[in-house]
């Protein structure tokens, strides 16, 4: 059995987004801080196919991992956007995905007019 301050040998390891090994510990520790056994926070993903500087497959294979361990993940896909420009290109569609996954996460009240679909 693997001590307490260790994952087990069969657990999902975190990469970087080029598939390096990522400090050999959990995504949701290494990502978002979590306390060891605590389910993960809810995770939203925004991303583009045709983003130059993070391919989109290392995103989802993030998002993958983080769906193994137990996280609610929401991936929004766009198929043409610049990276982190999609407020930018499509505001509607980028504010009604953030209002729904902060309503769904208990975070914030979903705003109708935000969360209607176009």
């Amino acid at each position: 059995s693997a001590p307490a301050d260790e994952a087990p040998p069969d657990a999902p390891r975190a990469r970087s987004f080029d598939g390096a090994p990522l400090l050999d510990q959990e995504p949701h520790r290494v990502l978002l801080g979590s306390a060891r056994g605590a389910p993960p926070p809810p995770a939203l993903f925004l991303y583009s196919s045709d983003d130059q500087i993070i391919d989109a497959a290392a995103v989802e294979r993030m998002a993958d991992a983080l769906d193994a361990l137990g996280a609610r993940v929401t991936r929004v896909r766009w198929e043409t956007s610049p990276h982190v420009s999609h407020l930018r290109t499509d505001r509607k569609r980028y504010v009604a995905s953030l209002a729904t996954f902060l309503a769904s996460a208990g975070i914030a009240e979903a705003d109708a007019e935000a969360t209607a679909p176009p």
